[in-house]
């Protein structure tokens, strides 16, 4: 049985909050979970989720939960409930004024296909204040470039966990399918253009 961890960040302090994005790993080597798998994806997420802080503003509060979750990749039951100690909850360091809902998106590629169809994902850095963006209303160069190295060090995964996008099992009658699926993330964009969230809840 395939097993993977949820990690979520938690989003505070700004209009529309509170919400939650969500990331997923797997192991690098198929064992029985372990705590260290479970740290590293902590680490990994707060490191990446630090470097946007200097484009968002200080009303945008930003936590990795110590709360990691283990999901049956296939059926996407809960196998297990897994502690680990994140750094403080920090807030944005950009000055100037943001729209809520305006920030940027990250999107997530695989090499996976499920049903005809390349399987993707993406997360939201909502929202961005005027620091991270450039007069025409882009993402700044400078921080865009920054940005774009550390998700590339994100993707290019930890000694024991890589980052997944996970395709949820189909549910028919209430009941899931055995389809649900981890496929690693190969390659990210980061557009140079602000996206709009509409919820918090990605």
């Amino acid at each position: 049985m395939a097993r993977i961890l949820r990690v979520k960040i938690n989003w505070t302090g700004f209009t529309g909050a509170p919400g939650y994005s969500n990331l997923h790993f797997e192991q690098v080597a198929d064992d029985p979970m372990t705590q260290s798998e479970v740290n590293e994806a902590i680490t990994m997420t707060q490191t990446w989720i630090a470097t946007f802080r200097a484009g968002m503003p200080p009303d945008c509060i930003t936590a990795v939960d110590g709360s990691v979750v283990e999901l049956d990749e296939n059926y996407g039951t809960v196998q297990a409930f897994w502690n680990g100690t994140p750094a403080a909850a920090a807030a944005g360091t950009g000055p100037g004024s943001y729209a809520a809902g305006s920030g940027a998106c990250v999107n997530w590629s695989t090499d996976g296909v499920w049903n005809g169809r390349r399987v993707r994902g993406r997360t939201f850095i909502v929202p961005l204040g005027s620091y991270g963006m450039s007069s025409t209303g882009n993402l700044d160069d400078g921080k865009l470039t920054t940005w774009r190295a550390a998700t590339q060090t994100f993707i290019n995964g930890g000694s024991f966990v890589r980052l997944v996008v996970w395709k949820r099992p189909t549910v028919v009658l209430g009941e899931p399918l055995p389809d649900g699926g981890a496929y690693d993330v190969t390659s990210f964009t980061i557009n140079d253009k602000a996206a709009q969230l509409r919820s918090r809840r990605d």
